[in-house]
């Protein structure tokens, strides 16, 4: 994914700044919170690409990333208490509008949600990164995987589909808007 999305900016004219990447480990019976460090990077020009895991053959806990700021992510767990890794890598970029982010809950009972693109000027040039904020459980799972249909609307709104709707979740997007 990383691949064709910087291939994809690269045709835009956006160009590769500086990239970091980690791991952040919550060992059996850690604390529920996390927050690293990272090198200090613009916020309104740089991706955040999030990837969890678990050392439990059930997927009870995983830790997502619960706020950014320009020299820090602080990560999330369930009350679990597995060994859940999550890697990350943030990507700085040049030659881009803009990386907005904003927050959405999905509540439960609800497959899909619209989302307004309020930020952007066109849609063609743009994409939506969706992560979850909320921490989940197994058999929540499908609850949290989700999809982006850009062609659902002519306008600049866009439709976050999700396999379940048991739960409600908190959704955090990533709306990279190239020049």
């Amino acid at each position: 994914m990383i691949e064709a999305l910087l291939m994809a900016g690269g045709m835009m004219g956006a160009r590769i700044k500086s990239m970091q990447r980690g791991l952040v480990t919550f060992l059996n019976g850690q604390s529920i919170s996390q927050t690293i460090s990272i090198s200090p990077v613009n916020l309104q020009n740089t991706l955040f690409i999030f990837q969890v895991g678990t050392h439990s053959s059930n997927f009870r806990d995983v830790a997502v990333p619960s706020s950014v700021a320009e020299n820090q992510i602080t990560f999330t767990r369930g009350s679990y208490t597995d060994t859940v890794e999550t890697s990350w890598i943030a990507i700085e970029l040049e030659g881009i509008a803009a990386v907005h982010r904003r927050e959405i809950v999905i509540s439960s009972g609800f497959f899909n949600q619209v989302i307004d693109l309020t930020e952007v000027s066109d849609k063609a040039k743009c994409f939506v990164i969706p992560y979850v904020k909320s921490s989940y459980k197994s058999n929540e799972f499908s609850s949290v995987q989700m999809t982006v249909d850009m062609d659902a609307f002519t306008d600049n709104r866009i439709v976050l589909r999700r396999g379940d709707a048991d739960i409600n979740i908190t959704v955090g997007l990533q709306i990279v808007e190239f020049l």
